[in-house]
């Protein structure tokens, strides 16, 4: 597991640094759970090079991810409750 988690910080690195945050709000979103991953004025954001970049990360993270839990953690967002 710790692997997967180290991928993920370095799926968060960009020529510029690391953008925990705005990675972060970009997984949040492409998982439906926000509906923006803007980020507040003076923030460093993603460009949308970044955006696409870490997009096809996060994908492959999700799916190495899913490979390695066991079903019980793993969740059904289709199952959950509108709000």
């Amino acid at each position: 597991m710790r692997a997967l988690f180290e991928r993920f910080q370095t799926a968060s690195t960009f020529a510029d640094g690391r953008k925990t945050l705005p990675v972060l709000k970009r997984a949040l979103l492409r998982l439906g759970v926000i509906t923006s991953d803007a980020m507040a004025r003076g923030s460093r954001a993603l460009s949308p090079a970044e955006a696409e970049s870490f997009d096809v990360r996060f994908e492959t993270l999700r799916e190495d991810f899913a490979a390695g839990l066991p079903p019980r953690w793993r969740s059904e967002p289709e199952a959950a409750d509108a709000p």
